[in-house]
């Protein structure tokens, strides 16, 4: 169900061990652990299905934390799992003990019922972030791949930003993790807050990290939207007395704008952002970087 592995080994790396996790069992959560060295390479092992990642030497703490997380949403898919069992179990005794043609027609619209619900909700929990409330990961990969390919087709724009909360490890630490876990959530509202158009999303793309996808929109409208965004994140005043950019929280932001043309991948667009975003953190920071 969880597999815990460091990023640099001998004989077989970190990657190498998540893409063989993930042959095994596509669902499997696989934690990395990397050094700041590699954090490219934990960036890289995101893209490839990678949960979450901690930066070494970690806290004892804050693994058990990361790994209780990861527990818990394995916790809750196997009781989506076993609520859709029982939906089913309860289905078939139905069909049994209904004898009357009107019974069997009205127990089975209300039991359809339960059904939709039900799988209304299996898909929810499935594109939603459990600690944030925004979209996660999963989706925002759907969703991206969808409006690519619909940009491709109407030959518009797209773009992407790429989000990083600055210092956050440092207020993790410092605050501790329950404290960083409001913090997520204030970020992940406030980014939300300030989409205007229905077709764009704000996703956490993991840890601390957030991802805007904003379908026909170019380069001047995603860096005029990245600086509202970072605005809106300094005027909460969220202290933050450890960061080494300022006493409250900031946030790195790089962006980046394609019009896809056939044979290319959106990765080219997460791979420009990434590095706008890696350029922001290493010039300072609570800045905007365009790609």
């Amino acid at each position: 169900d969880l597999v815990i592995t460091d990023l640099m080994m001998e004989g077989i790396d970190g990657i190498q061990v998540l893409k063989e996790a993930k042959r095994i069992n596509p669902n499997v959560i696989v934690l990395i652990l990397t050094g700041y060295g590699s954090l490219n390479s934990a960036t890289e092992a995101m893209r490839l299905g990678a949960s979450d990642y901690l930066l070494k030497p970690c806290d004892r703490n804050e693994l058990r934390h990361k790994v209780a997380s990861h527990c818990d949403k394995i916790h809750m898919q196997q009781d989506i799992l076993r609520y859709a069992h029982e939906l089913e179990t309860a289905n078939e005794q139905l069909q049994r003990e209904i004898v009357e043609r009107k019974r069997i027609e009205a127990k089975l619209r209300k039991h359809e019922q339960e059904l939709l619900e039900a799988n209304e909700k299996l898909q929810h929990l499935s594109r939603v972030d459990g600690l944030t409330g925004i979209f996660n990961r999963r989706y925002f990969d759907e969703h991206l791949d969808t409006e690519w390919k619909r940009s491709m087709r109407l030959k518009t724009p797209i773009s992407l930003i790429m989000i990083d909360i600055d210092y956050f490890k440092f207020y993790n630490d410092n605050y501790g993790h329950q404290m960083g876990d409001d913090c997520l959530k204030k970020v992940a509202v406030t980014l939300h807050n300030e989409l205007k158009r229905p077709g764009d999303i704000v996703a956490r793309y993991g840890g601390e990290e957030f991802a805007v996808v904003l379908a026909g929109t170019g380069s001047d409208g995603a860096v005029l939207l990245a600086e509202s965004l970072r605005s809106s994140i300094l005027h909460q005043n969220i202290p933050h007395q450890h960061s080494k950019t300022a006493d409250i929280v900031t946030i790195s932001l790089g962006v980046s704008s394609l019009t896809p043309e056939r044979n290319t991948s959106h990765k080219e667009l997460v791979a420009a952002a990434d590095k706008a975003l890696y350029s922001a953190k290493q010039n300072g920071r609570n800045r905007v970087v365009v790609a």
